[in-house]
């Protein structure tokens, strides 16, 4: 028995649209002399009877005009992009009339497709348009109108006779939650963008051209689904024909993201249905998933990338006091790289946070909050999947350090590979940034070329900060928007709120700063010194303090440890003393010693036993408060909330405060005695050459010969303020 599938109508047709080099616009069929041309949706839409069948295993589903529906026409001489619409009595019906302008559409109609886009175009015989990511949920048929992708061509008699390119996966859902968000992602495969139809093929496919591929396809649920626990509720997405063997189903249900991977390859023709068995999402147990680093506690976690498994961790600071507040639920908050974590889900019994990874091998980044009953944050953990290694460095091999920033999406392995760096691969290296003393992590850059933009390599305004916070020159970040109420990376620079650390727990995703003196300088307002060897509820060189920010195993590298495995000032050795650098810019070429500014990174192949290559990219750092090289200061009276921010860009500077190219910084704990020249001066706030005591930590820094530099005491100090972000390296704990 034939089934019979409904298209739901909808005019707007701008979902299917694409970029191309050809701007035609649409002619209104209303205007000038109108014809009418039939219409056929030719041949049926096929259940895969070689899986379980949608109704019966010989069910036939044909697909019916509706109401609003509009066709794009090509002409055989005058070639355009005509639009065709719907006449009132074929609704409903497979047989149809279109009508259009026929003064726009000379010697007949060639080739035909639908939905109509005002971007599509078809060029001799081929049709290219766009398969949205976005799809909409219809309980009346089995794909949403207006997405599938048909292409058709006058038959003997004149009629278009239409075949759908595309193919229809049906994912079959059971359970007792209320969904309020599906969709269907592929780690590695693209799912929709724009593509070409061969109209002629015998058997039409929508090909993706590569040019705006998207990973993961969406159905607008109008709101929420409930499933139910008996009868399994259809989804339909239309997706190019193809072959997918990491497909994933990704749901989100009371503010937490459930992820089902399709286990089998799946195989899926054009015209066909391929249905899948029944299933129902089930929370992580704790006892099938595997505690990280053996239970040891840690405010990062760092798995490797091609590790596919379930994960546990226990909600509590790194000295096992409990989190403050009453946690209920979990969730992702953010990601650098789509699909990091999945499955992230509380388990109140235990008090652990479970959740999954897919082992693909993209290094990234994901951040897991613990929320309150009305979704206030409590407290965040950074999950690290990533290829990053232990490097024994120093003259006596006795600092056993991670090859790259905490956070870094790679490293270079060879000088061969720096020199094929371009400015956003090598951004990839930088890592995040963080304020001294906080544990969750700030975006880093999207390129690092962005430094050499201005004639003073700045990518700052004349007052020195970003005019629209992160958004310049930042790394893409993607932001959970399924919780209920909205979290963004903000600065909150002299905002009426007082800082605390306590309060920056709520808000990961902000750089705070001091709201007067003396606090301008420092993130919280209980965070006025730093002590020598830092503080155990912050950074600390003797443990690893309540807020570090490394993976359980390591802790923030010690100033002293910082020089002695990039620098080995402590010893007779020079193993790390010269760092070759490579220039962005025209040039691309690697270098020794260079004088200049315009260096983005320094390298040093070790000439010891275990021949380390050591890579340092000179990212620059977030800077908090600053002043122009002339002394001025910004306007104090300008609040983010009036378009202006106190949060600079990556940038570097000298001791004369110019601001100049990529510089490497480095921070760590300062596990030594230092002193710097106190700042009097009410106007004159600068970082480098007058450090006002109490609010900065010594940063590690790289001179323009190529040498880490050392600290030293006095007017020629190097070092950053505590409300600053800058990137850190971690250290192996013994």
């Amino acid at each position: 028995m034939k089934k019979l599938l409904y298209i739901i109508p909808a005019l707007v047709l701008a979902a299917c649209s694409t970029d191309n080099t050809e701007d035609v616009q649409p002619q209104n069929p209303q205007t000038g002399e109108l014809s009418a041309i039939e219409a056929v949706i030719d041949g049926h839409t096929i259940v895969d009877d070689t899986r379980n069948s949608l109704v019966d295993k010989d069910g036939e589903r044909f697909i019916l005009w509706s109401e609003g529906d509009a066709i794009g026409l090509n002409g055989v001489t005058s070639g355009g992009n005509v639009q065709g619409i719907l006449d009132d009595d074929s609704a409903g019906k497979q047989e149809a009339m279109f009508w259009y302008a026929k003064e726009f559409l000379e010697g007949g109609v060639a080739y035909a497709y639908y939905p109509f886009s005002a971007n599509a175009k078809i060029v001799n015989g081929k049709l290219t348009t766009t398969l949205t990511s976005k799809q909409k949920y219809s309980t009346e048929s089995v794909f949403a109108p207006n997405v599938t992708i048909m292409v058709g061509k006058p038959d003997a008699n004149g009629s278009l006779k239409f075949v759908n390119s595309c193919s229809i996966i049906e994912i079959r859902l059971k359970g007792t939650q209320e969904i309020n968000y599906l969709a269907l992602r592929s780690i590695a495969t693209p799912l929709a963008g724009s593509g070409t139809v061969t109209i002629d093929d015998a058997e039409p496919a929508f090909v993706l051209d590569g040019t705006n591929d998207k990973f993961e396809i969406s159905l607008d649920l109008n709101g929420s689904v409930q499933l139910s626990a008996t009868e399994p509720t259809s989804f339909y997405f239309v997706i190019p024909p193809g072959t997918y063997s990491d497909l994933q189903v990704v749901a989100n249900a009371n503010g937490e993201e459930l992820v089902r991977s399709l286990t089998k390859a799946h195989t899926l023709k054009p015209r066909h249905i391929l249905p899948t068995a029944a299933f129902a999402f089930e929370p992580l147990k704790v006892d099938e998933c595997t505690p990280l680093n053996d239970g040891a506690l840690s405010n990062c976690y760092l798995i490797p990338a091609n590790v596919r498994g379930k994960h546990s961790f226990e909600t509590k600071h790194v000295n096992g006091t409990a989190i403050n507040g009453e946690p209920v639920t979990a969730a992702l908050l953010w990601e650098d790289t789509p699909n990091t974590v999945g499955n992230v889900h509380f388990d109140k019994a235990s008090g652990k946070i479970l959740f999954t990874t897919n082992g693909s091998g993209n290094n990234g980044s994901a951040l897991i909050s613990l929320f309150d009953a009305d979704m206030n944050i409590l407290w965040s953990w950074h999950i690290w999947v990533s290829d990053a290694e232990d490097q024994v460095l120093g003259a006596a091999q006795d600092v056993t350090i991670l090859d790259r920033n905490l956070g870094a999406k790679w490293a270079p392995k060879s000088a061969a590979e720096v020199a094929a760096m371009d400015g956003p691969k090598a951004a990839t290296t930088a890592g995040f940034y963080y304020q001294w003393g906080r544990n969750t992590p700030l975006p880093g850059p999207a390129t690092l070329d962005s430094y050499y933009a201005t004639k003073n390599y700045s990518i700052q305004n004349k007052w020195g900060y970003e005019a629209k916070s992160f958004s310049a020159n930042t790394a893409k970040m993607y932001i959970n928007n399924k919780l209920g109420k909205e979290f963004k990376f903000e600065n909150k620079f002299f905002d009426s709120a007082s800082h605390t650390i306590e309060a920056a727990a709520a808000s990961p995703m902000a750089m705070f700063h001091g709201t007067a003196k003396p606090y301008y300088h420092t993130w919280a307002s209980d965070l006025l010194k730093v002590n020598v060897g830092g503080d155990e509820n912050l950074w600390s060189k003797t443990s690893k303090g309540n807020q570090d920010p490394c993976p359980a195993g390591y802790r923030v590298a010690g100033f002293s440890e910082l020089l002695h495995a990039y620098r080995d000032y402590q010893g007779t050795g020079s193993s790390y003393c010269s760092f070759s650098h490579y220039l962005v810019g025209s040039q691309k070429v690697l270098v020794g010693q260079n004088s200049g500014n315009d260096n983005f990174g320094g390298y040093h192949q070790s000439a010891s036993t275990n021949n380390n290559f050591v890579w340092l990219p000179a990212c620059g750092v977030r800077i908090s408060y600053m002043t122009t090289s002339s002394g001025a200061v910004p306007d104090l009276s300008k609040r983010s909330e009036q378009g202006a921010t106190y949060m600079c860009g990556f940038y570097g500077h000298d001791s004369a405060f110019t601001l100049t190219g990529g510089r490497f910084y480095l921070v760590g704990v300062p596990d030594v005695a230092w002193t710097v020249a106190a700042q009097t001066s009410t106007n004159n706030f600068k970082h480098a050459g007058h450090c006002e005591q109490g609010v900065y930590v010594p940063t590690l820094y790289m001179s323009q010969s190529g040498n880490p530099y050392a600290y030293k005491t006095g007017s020629d100090s190097r070092c950053n303020a505590v409300a600053d972000a800058v990137p850190v390296r971690c250290l192996k704990m013994k």
